[in-house]
């Protein structure tokens, strides 16, 4: 139920398969939590704690081709939750003292660094890149600058990619500087 503290104790293998978690409070995972191969999923909680389990979404040599996210909540002014007296953590965290594991869909090379081929400026929504490349709608892009100045840096959301020209649609319009 939304709101609810869950324990995965150190000897349960859990299988998630839901593929809309209700907003949980706290998981703490000592045992096993590993997503559902055959399901697009989202898990969402204010808390996970990776304490002395695993989190395991997808492996080496089965990675992970569904749809998977994490979405964590909470407020500015929501609890903290405090690990002992000393670290106190704030809230809308994933902390891990055990093992997390994700292997998704694998990238080309090429996808995973590319440079602009047009220059591009402060509220354009569109990037120019390489065609061909394996982008799809809610990649996230960092655009970063052929200058010395620092600053000068932008990211984007994808919401659509042209494979055969290399325009990519932006979510939002840029916001800085422009870049060429």
């Amino acid at each position: 139920m939304a709101g609810e503290y869950v324990h995965i104790e150190p000897s349960w293998n859990m299988l998630l398969d839901l593929e809309e978690t209700p907003v949980l409070g706290l998981i703490q995972i000592n045992g096993r939590l590993t997503f559902d191969q055959t399901k697009n999923i989202n898990f969402r909680a204010k808390h996970i704690f990776v304490r002395a389990g695993e989190l395991i979404i997808g492996n080496a040599t089965h990675p992970y081709e569904k749809e998977g996210r994490i979405t964590l909540h909470g407020e500015k002014d929501s609890k903290a939750i405090v690990f002992d007296n000393a670290i106190e953590a704030g809230n809308k965290l994933i902390a891990n003292v055990g093992l997390v594991q994700m292997y998704g869909k694998p990238r080309t090379k090429e996808s995973q660094m590319t440079r602009l081929t047009k220059s591009t400026a402060k509220g354009d929504t569109t990037i120019n890149v390489a065609p061909g490349l394996d982008w799809v709608q809610g990649d996230l892009v960092g655009i970063l600058p052929t200058s010395y100045n620092q600053l000068a840096s932008d990211e984007g959301e994808i919401s659509a990619y042209d494979a055969a020209t290399g325009i990519a649609t932006l979510t939002a319009p840029l916001k800085y500087y422009h870049f060429g």
